[in-house]
């Protein structure tokens, strides 16, 4: 009995931090993203400073 209440939770637990990688791994792609749109309004900037200063 205490076996099966041990694999219950264990089970439990593996649930829970399966979807706590699953939750992690979306906010990490977000902010890949993020980056990615960050790094190319960075290069449109870059490129109007330096037509400024032509």
């Amino acid at each position: 009995h205490v076996a099966e209440k041990a694999a219950e939770r264990f089970e439990a637990q593996t649930i829970d931090l399966s979807n706590k990688v699953e939750d992690l791994n979306r906010h990490v792609n977000d902010l890949a993203q993020q980056r990615q749109r960050l790094q190319a309004e960075n290069n449109d900037l870059l490129k109007e400073v330096k037509n400024y200063l032509i």
